[in-house]
């Protein structure tokens, strides 16, 4: 079954200041993930093609970075290979900023496609609308009631301890 899910948002910022949050992606200093709230994004090395790494339980590899975009290509997820696809960051510039979008692609069987439809589908919405409030500058989390019952009983999907913004 096939899954495909983007988020975009237009921002105040130029393209190479949004290119420049991609980069520090999965770093000590990554300005872009919402590591504070949860579980962070690392990788093995700089973002380029080749560096490894993830978030929680979601491993992936990078495929491709260009100026205002990387590719990653995934490796599992919830600890199982089934998951085949990509995720990707694209930067669009436009005449008063830019646009950030992610998005994704997958390739999965039924059993995997219920786990997204139910926890790693609404999880992954909610990471991505945070990550997009920081680029943009806003900081207020707004997760569906879902979301928040999925946060609360899965405390391994927050942040294992407060990370300054």
């Amino acid at each position: 079954m096939k899954i495909r899910n983007t988020h975009r948002r237009h921002l105040a910022a130029t393209t190479d200041e949004v290119d420049t949050l991609l980069s520090g992606l999965g770093s000590d200093t990554d300005a872009l993930w919402p590591r504070h709230e949860w579980f962070p994004m690392r990788l093995d090395r700089p973002v380029a093609a080749g560096a490894k790494g993830g978030h929680g339980p979601v491993r992936y590899r990078c495929t491709a970075r260009t100026h205002g975009c990387v590719v990653f290509e995934f490796d599992s997820i919830l600890g199982s290979p089934r998951w085949h696809g990509e995720h990707r960051f694209v930067v669009h510039p436009r005449p008063n900023g830019s646009v950030l979008v992610h998005e994704l692609e997958l390739e999965v069987p039924l059993p995997q496609y219920m786990q997204w439809i139910v926890l790693v589908g609404p999880l992954h919405d909610a990471v991505l609308e945070d990550l997009l409030d920081r680029a943009d500058g806003v900081t207020a989390a707004r997760w569906s009631l879902w979301v928040r019952l999925l946060r609360h009983a899965l405390p391994g999907v927050r942040a294992r301890r407060p990370i300054n913004p």
